[in-house]
């Protein structure tokens, strides 16, 4: 996400756009590892902190110092660390009432099994 180009990020217009921004987004993808290790690998939860995501994000904006993305990236972080920001508990709010609708339609790998018809059903329904 960050090595591409990033569009100009307008905070008037965040909640105009059909998909988050990048830092956003990247947010959503760090919770959800976050809940996935609390739930099925525990013991990876001291590596799934913020200080280790922003090591490896500064990492990746060090290979492009004076990229756009870097600056856009910058603007994302100013915007959502505002004290007077709803947008990400908005956000994380509509994706839990989705979540909600959409229970009973979704499917899971089930925790043993194989993809292999040979060894069973690897998916199993929810």
């Amino acid at each position: 996400m960050f090595l591409r180009l990033q569009p100009s990020f307008d905070p008037a217009k965040v909640r105009e756009q059909p998909h988050p921004f990048g830092l956003m987004r990247m947010n959503v993808v760090m919770t959800d590892l976050e809940g996935w290790a609390a739930e099925h690998q525990p013991g990876l939860l001291p590596f799934i902190t913020q200080e280790c995501f922003q090591e490896v994000m500064w990492t990746i904006a060090a290979a492009q110092p004076d990229s756009r993305s870097l600056t856009e990236w910058n603007l994302q972080g100013q915007f959502l660390k505002r004290p007077d920001q709803t947008y990400r508990d908005e956000l994380y709010a509509a994706r839990a009432r989705l979540r909600g609708e959409m229970r009973g339609r979704s499917w899971s790998l089930a925790q043993q099994g194989s993809a292999d018809p040979a060894f069973g059903s690897a998916v199993s329904p929810r």
